[in-house]
């Protein structure tokens, strides 16, 4: 690694999640940093903001959570990106997500170079990707990170994605994470000759020197793939009140626990556990117990 500090980049999309009347700070990037620092971790977010009273009340609500800020972007063009979701009862989560907004046009500027240069880990998605002058900004930031790792969490959105980013983005990663849905997705988009989700790991790890491969499976919990292991992670039993974000934290604490020198195997536990306690609380990156985290490192060893 290249910082003994194990700091993480986390490049794409802040927005606000809206729920009917009510609305939260999101964005699987921001998320993630999230739930990185909760676990203990040090991160910075690269992203992008409109200079508009949602933009100023965003980044008021990263700071009240003790985030870094100082690679956000304020774009005086473009809105602050906004989502609408829909949780059905017992269903995933349904996104309505707003186009042509700030985080759509990240610029590469000297700061953000020179933290990729010096980062331990860079992760990014694929929405983000969707407008061409923030997807060039995160391929810069990719060949600055030398032999820092390199995660890719597909998560794909609506219609925004296509195959040349999807392909593109999975030949660049180290450790790539996805859910179920996607496993089935992906081979179909790029023309694998894979029709289920351990073939499409296997194949990511064989032909794409993919490290690791992560799929999760919401309450069944997690399959996770690296050279030679395959791994059936089962989930926890609880009681969930809102999914969103819930992937996001899963990749924080696997990313944490990596970093950290942990085995596939309690990575993939902590991250299925860490997860678990997000989706007891609404929004996705909600006020958490300190106490309840402090086990889940104390039992992990972090």
């Amino acid at each position: 690694m290249k910082s003994t500090r194990n700091q993480i980049l986390s490049i794409g999309e802040a927005l606000w999640d809206c729920y009917g009347e009510r609305r939260h700070p999101g964005g699987a990037p921001v998320n993630l940093a999230f739930h990185v620092r909760m676990l203990g971790g040090e991160t910075r977010i690269a992203t992008a903001v409109g200079a508009d009273p949602d933009g100023d009340d965003l980044l008021a609500e990263l700071v009240r959570r003790g985030m870094e800020i100082d690679l956000v972007q304020r774009d005086s063009c473009h809105p602050t990106g906004t989502v609408s979701v829909e949780c059905p009862p017992g269903g995933e989560p349904r996104y309505r997500i707003q186009s042509n907004v700030a985080y759509d046009h990240l610029e590469l500027t000297e700061p953000l170079r020179r933290t990729a240069e010096t980062a331990s880990a860079i992760c990014f998605g694929t929405l983000a990707q969707r407008n061409d002058k923030t997807r060039r900004t995160i391929e810069a930031c990719r060949s600055q990170a030398g032999d820092a790792i390199v995660l890719y969490d597909v998560n794909l959105r609506q219609s925004y994605y296509t195959p040349q980013i999807v392909r593109r983005s999975l030949e660049a990663a180290d450790i790539v994470k996805l859910d179920e849905k996607e496993a089935r997705v992906v081979p179909a988009l790029l023309e694998l000759q894979v029709t289920e989700p351990l073939g499409f790991a296997r194949l990511l790890v064989d032909r794409f020197e993919v490290s690791t491969v992560c799929i999760t499976r919401g309450a069944r919990g997690c399959l996770v793939v690296t050279a030679d292991q395959n791994l059936e992670i089962p989930g926890k039993s609880v009681r969930p009140l809102d999914p969103v974000g819930a992937g996001d934290a899963f990749t924080a604490a696997f990313l944490v626990a990596t970093l950290g020198g942990k085995p596939a195997t309690l990575c993939a536990e902590l991250a299925n556990s860490y997860a678990a306690l997000k989706v007891e609380h609404e929004g996705a990156m909600p006020a958490i117990d300190p106490a309840r985290i402090q086990e889940l490192r104390d039992r992990f060893g972090l």
